[in-house]
């Protein structure tokens, strides 16, 4: 889902977040596959593991809570790292891994099939074997667009007494 993280940052900071940086909402919402998408090129593992779960949420939050109190990072930009990187997990269909997303409480970490990036935008996009996947995709991207396209209101210079 290339499009659709990218169009939840771009969401989050015209809505809930605008006074984050955009780079940083970009980031948060690719984080859980800035964590996994590497590891699994250097242990040739699968490509949703330890950052597609709750707890690496749970982890992220309460270090960003734990420096928030130690530095003048602001609570506020803790909690948009943390809701993109919820968004994402969303987005990614994590429900469907229950495995995955609640691990370690389910067992062991469950092997899906390897699949290099190349094949997972055939499956999204060409085979549209994940019909749910490209809808949201769809619908955060056509919403992202139409809220950017958007002329802020001008501020009346016409008062009432």
């Amino acid at each position: 889902m290339i499009l659709g993280h990218l169009s939840a940052a771009a969401l989050a900071r015209k809505t809930l977040f605008p006074l984050q940086s955009l780079p940083l909402l970009v980031a948060a919402s690719y984080g859980p596959d800035f964590l996994d998408k590497p590891t699994a090129l250097i242990m040739n593992s699968q490509g949703r593991a330890w950052g597609h779960t709750l707890l690496a949420l749970v982890l992220l939050t309460a270090a960003g809570l734990l420096l928030a109190r130690l530095t003048r990072l602001q609570n506020k930009t803790v909690l948009a790292i943390s809701a993109l990187w919820l968004v994402h997990l969303a987005c990614d269909g994590m429900n469907q891994y229950p495995g995955i997303i609640f691990w370690p409480l389910l067992g062991p970490m469950p092997k899906l099939p390897a699949m290099s990036i190349l094949e997972s935008i055939q499956n999204l996009y060409i085979d549209r074997t994940m019909p749910v996947t490209l809808a949201g995709e769809l619908v955060l991207t056509l919403a992202a667009l139409w809220l950017w396209r958007r002329k802020k209101p001008e501020a009346s210079t016409n008062r009432c007494f």
